[in-house]
Protein backbone atom coordinates (compact mmCIF):
# COMPACT_ATOMS: atom_id res chain seq x y z
CA UNK A 1 0.00 0.00 0.00
CA UNK A 2 3.09 2.16 0.32
CA UNK A 3 4.27 1.94 -2.61
CA UNK A 4 0.81 2.68 -4.20
CA UNK A 5 0.19 -1.09 -5.40
CA UNK A 6 -3.33 -2.58 -5.49
CA UNK A 7 -3.00 -5.74 -3.19
CA UNK A 8 -5.63 -8.17 -2.89
CA UNK A 9 -4.58 -10.61 -0.45
CA UNK A 10 -6.74 -13.87 0.15
CA UNK A 11 -6.55 -16.38 3.34
CA UNK A 12 -6.17 -19.99 1.89
CA UNK A 13 -4.89 -23.70 1.10
CA UNK A 14 -1.70 -23.22 -0.77
CA UNK A 15 -1.92 -26.98 -1.78
CA UNK A 16 -5.58 -26.84 -3.20
CA UNK A 17 -5.80 -24.46 -5.19
CA UNK A 18 -6.77 -24.65 -9.03
CA UNK A 19 -5.96 -21.43 -10.36
CA UNK A 20 -2.21 -22.17 -12.70
CA UNK A 21 -0.01 -20.87 -15.20
CA UNK A 22 -0.76 -17.74 -14.25
CA UNK A 23 3.41 -16.06 -13.14
CA UNK A 24 6.38 -16.45 -14.40
CA UNK A 25 8.42 -16.19 -11.03
CA UNK A 26 7.62 -17.69 -7.75
CA UNK A 27 9.61 -17.36 -4.51
CA UNK A 28 8.80 -19.64 -1.39
CA UNK A 29 10.32 -20.67 2.19
CA UNK A 30 8.69 -24.06 2.63
CA UNK A 31 7.44 -25.10 5.94
CA UNK A 32 7.90 -28.22 6.89
CA UNK A 33 5.59 -30.86 7.96
CA UNK A 34 2.98 -33.88 7.25
CA UNK A 35 0.29 -32.26 5.03
CA UNK A 36 -3.21 -33.36 6.57
CA UNK A 37 -5.80 -33.49 4.07
CA UNK A 38 -5.32 -36.88 2.09
CA UNK A 39 -7.91 -36.01 0.13
CA UNK A 40 -6.50 -33.18 -1.34
CA UNK A 41 -3.09 -34.70 -1.85
CA UNK A 42 -3.33 -35.43 -5.46
CA UNK A 43 0.24 -34.94 -6.68
CA UNK A 44 3.09 -37.03 -8.21
CA UNK A 45 4.74 -36.95 -5.17
CA UNK A 46 2.17 -38.00 -2.59
CA UNK A 47 3.67 -40.91 -0.66
CA UNK A 48 0.28 -42.52 0.52
CA UNK A 49 -0.53 -44.61 2.48
CA UNK A 50 1.21 -42.19 4.68
CA UNK A 51 1.31 -38.64 4.98
CA UNK A 52 2.48 -36.82 2.20
CA UNK A 53 5.44 -33.61 3.41
CA UNK A 54 3.88 -30.59 2.79
CA UNK A 55 6.73 -28.74 1.46
CA UNK A 56 7.07 -31.44 -1.47
CA UNK A 57 3.38 -30.73 -2.29
CA UNK A 58 4.20 -27.43 -2.12
CA UNK A 59 7.11 -27.54 -4.28
CA UNK A 60 4.81 -29.24 -6.96
CA UNK A 61 2.08 -26.69 -6.80
CA UNK A 62 4.23 -23.46 -7.32
CA UNK A 63 5.34 -25.23 -10.67
CA UNK A 64 2.12 -25.53 -11.41
CA UNK A 65 1.50 -21.87 -10.67
CA UNK A 66 3.98 -21.27 -13.17
CA UNK A 67 3.51 -20.53 -16.64
CA UNK A 68 5.82 -22.20 -19.00
CA UNK A 69 9.50 -21.52 -18.76
CA UNK A 70 8.72 -19.92 -15.41
CA UNK A 71 11.53 -19.88 -12.62
CA UNK A 72 10.45 -21.55 -8.87
CA UNK A 73 13.07 -20.72 -6.26
CA UNK A 74 12.51 -22.30 -2.69
CA UNK A 75 14.06 -22.20 -0.04
CA UNK A 76 13.70 -26.05 1.19
CA UNK A 77 14.87 -28.29 3.92
CA UNK A 78 18.51 -29.39 3.28
CA UNK A 79 17.89 -33.29 3.75
CA UNK A 80 14.89 -32.72 1.23
CA UNK A 81 16.62 -35.83 -0.85
CA UNK A 82 17.20 -37.80 2.26
CA UNK A 83 13.64 -38.66 3.36
CA UNK A 84 11.70 -41.39 2.85
CA UNK A 85 9.27 -39.95 0.43
CA UNK A 86 12.42 -38.54 -1.64
CA UNK A 87 11.91 -40.98 -4.33
CA UNK A 88 8.73 -39.27 -5.12
CA UNK A 89 9.92 -35.94 -4.94
CA UNK A 90 12.72 -37.38 -7.56
CA UNK A 91 10.24 -38.48 -9.44
CA UNK A 92 8.81 -35.40 -10.08
CA UNK A 93 11.57 -33.37 -10.43
CA UNK A 94 12.46 -35.92 -13.40
CA UNK A 95 8.99 -35.97 -15.27
CA UNK A 96 8.96 -33.78 -18.25
CA UNK A 97 7.50 -31.08 -16.15
CA UNK A 98 10.05 -29.44 -14.51
CA UNK A 99 13.61 -28.40 -14.45
CA UNK A 100 16.27 -29.09 -11.78
CA UNK A 101 18.28 -26.34 -12.71
CA UNK A 102 20.36 -25.47 -9.34
CA UNK A 103 20.19 -26.30 -5.86
CA UNK A 104 22.52 -24.09 -3.24
CA UNK A 105 23.31 -24.73 0.23
CA UNK A 106 22.75 -22.13 2.90
CA UNK A 107 25.88 -21.34 4.97
CA UNK A 108 25.85 -23.75 7.75
CA UNK A 109 26.50 -21.14 10.06
CA UNK A 110 23.30 -19.04 9.77
CA UNK A 111 21.55 -22.30 11.44
CA UNK A 112 21.78 -23.21 15.28
CA UNK A 113 20.77 -26.79 14.63
CA UNK A 114 22.24 -28.49 11.52
CA UNK A 115 19.16 -30.29 11.35
CA UNK A 116 17.06 -27.36 9.63
CA UNK A 117 19.70 -26.46 7.25
CA UNK A 118 18.24 -24.91 4.36
CA UNK A 119 19.13 -25.01 0.34
CA UNK A 120 17.92 -22.50 -2.42
CA UNK A 121 16.18 -25.05 -4.73
CA UNK A 122 16.22 -23.53 -8.15
CA UNK A 123 13.58 -25.08 -10.67
CA UNK A 124 12.05 -24.26 -14.25
CA UNK A 125 8.64 -25.02 -15.31
CA UNK A 126 9.14 -26.88 -18.90
CA UNK A 127 8.00 -25.68 -22.04
CA UNK A 128 8.61 -22.02 -23.97
CA UNK A 129 12.17 -21.93 -24.16
CA UNK A 130 13.11 -23.45 -21.16
CA UNK A 131 15.79 -26.40 -21.05
CA UNK A 132 17.94 -28.47 -18.82
CA UNK A 133 20.81 -26.49 -17.82
CA UNK A 134 24.36 -27.99 -17.91
CA UNK A 135 26.08 -28.35 -15.80
CA UNK A 136 23.43 -27.90 -13.16
CA UNK A 137 24.55 -25.33 -10.64
CA UNK A 138 25.22 -27.05 -7.15
CA UNK A 139 27.15 -25.12 -4.92
CA UNK A 140 27.22 -23.46 -1.08
CA UNK A 141 26.95 -20.13 -0.60
CA UNK A 142 29.48 -18.39 1.13
CA UNK A 143 29.46 -17.11 4.70
CA UNK A 144 27.67 -13.69 4.62
CA UNK A 145 30.86 -11.99 6.52
CA UNK A 146 33.55 -12.93 3.94
CA UNK A 147 32.53 -9.94 1.19
CA UNK A 148 35.18 -11.30 -1.54
CA UNK A 149 33.54 -15.25 -1.49
CA UNK A 150 29.97 -13.29 -1.78
CA UNK A 151 31.54 -11.12 -4.57
CA UNK A 152 33.12 -14.16 -6.73
CA UNK A 153 29.75 -16.39 -6.26
CA UNK A 154 28.10 -13.51 -7.31
CA UNK A 155 29.67 -13.28 -10.14
CA UNK A 156 29.69 -16.55 -11.11
CA UNK A 157 25.80 -17.29 -10.41
CA UNK A 158 25.31 -14.49 -12.61
CA UNK A 159 27.14 -15.92 -15.17
CA UNK A 160 25.56 -19.23 -15.16
CA UNK A 161 22.49 -17.66 -15.04
CA UNK A 162 23.09 -15.69 -18.45
CA UNK A 163 24.74 -18.60 -20.20
CA UNK A 164 22.15 -20.43 -19.52
CA UNK A 165 19.30 -18.23 -20.64
CA UNK A 166 17.73 -18.04 -17.09
CA UNK A 167 16.27 -14.68 -16.73
CA UNK A 168 14.70 -13.07 -13.99
CA UNK A 169 11.51 -11.12 -15.15
CA UNK A 170 11.78 -6.95 -15.54
CA UNK A 171 9.42 -4.31 -13.87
Amino acid sequence: ALLGYDWQLELGDAVALTAQSTTDLLISDLPVGYYPKDEVAHYQVNAAPEKTFAHHLLIEQGMRQLIPGGLGIFVAPANLFESDQAKQLLGYLQSDEVYLQGMLRFPDKLFVDPAVAKVLLILQRAGAQATQVEPVMLGQIPEVANKAANAQFISEFSTWMQDNHLKMPQD
